[in-house]
């Protein structure tokens, strides 16, 4: 019997996925866990050389960056545990934390979904979940910096009910999955954990944070530079259809005639110019 799969998904990082899974193989835990990692679509040299030197890794090779949560969705369907821990390329798992998150959750029946502890690589806090978006957050957060948006900054440091858990370090029950499904791949990046956890509340199941077990996670992406709009432009997008999804279409006008205002106003600044124009561009094809 497994009891709990890891799900690494790795896109053009092979140092980063090194030193994640030797966090992991460090660990000394009492129970029976599977590696499962993910490539998705780097098309670089050196991952199967890394994957090598670390014994009964299930490998899958896609043939294209198919985005996070489909990535997530191939990995599973290979997994054999009773939960599966999704992890990012970029953290870092730290003593103890696997043995824990197992046994919080098999202490919680109606626990789908669990998210530890995740720090910074300076050690400090890295704020890992919130309450889910509504127009009215969105119509608050548009126009603020995005490493300032969506999180809940409150009860680190106790373990308590909540509405969503951050992706980068993501535990599911099996049975959850089994009945709410698993990430929607309409998602190419960002939103998808926060999609499934509404989903999984939806259908009666209950998310946790847990601040005993930490994970280190090494990415944000804080600094306004053309590799970052870009990002931001992802975030804006899969935000747009979150809102179209579970609220209606009405929100998502409402939130596509700011997002668009926003970007528009970004074009305005000249060494943003054309990186926002074409955001503004890319959102008013939205449907």
């Amino acid at each position: 019997m497994i009891d709990l799969s890891v799900v690494i998904v790795h896109y053009c990082r092979p140092l980063l996925l090194k030193e994640c899974l030797e966090s992991l193989f460090r660990q000394k835990t009492k129970y029976n866990i599977e590696v499962i990692v993910v490539d998705n679509g780097s098309n670089i040299s050196g991952i199967k050389e890394i994957l090598d030197k670390f014994p009964g890794i299930i490998p899958i090779f896609l043939k294209k960056n198919l985005g996070y949560g489909a990535a997530c969705n191939r990995g599973f369907a290979k997994t054999k545990g009773e939960f599966t821990l999704f992890m990012n390329e970029d953290t870092v798992i730290q003593s103890k934390a696997l043995d824990e998150m197992i046994e919080f959750a098999r202490a919680k029946p109606l626990l789908g979904i669990e998210g530890p502890k995740i720090l910074n690589q300076s050690g400090e806090l890295q704020l890992s979940y919130g309450p889910f978006p509504t127009i009215i957050s969105a119509i608050f957060d548009i126009f603020k910096p995005k490493n300032k948006r969506k999180y809940y900054i409150k009860d680190y440091d106790k373990a308590h009910l909540c509405n969503w858990v951050t992706g980068a370090a993501f535990m599911i029950r099996r049975k959850t999955a089994e009945q709410v499904g698993l990430f929607d791949e309409n998602y190419f990046l960002y939103y998808e954990d926060i999609d499934l956890c509404f989903r999984t509340i939806k259908k009666g199941w209950e998310i946790w944070y847990n601040p005993k077990p930490a994970v280190i996670h090494k990415h944000p992406h804080n600094s306004r530079n053309e590799k970052d709009l870009y990002l931001e432009g992802i975030i804006r997008e899969s935000h747009l259809f979150f809102h179209k999804k579970h609220y209606g279409y009405l929100n998502f006008l409402i939130l596509k005639t700011l997002t668009l205002l926003y970007f528009l106003l970004l074009s305005l600044v000249p060494s943003y110019h054309k990186e926002g124009l074409k955001l503004f561009k890319k959102v008013l094809m939205i449907r």
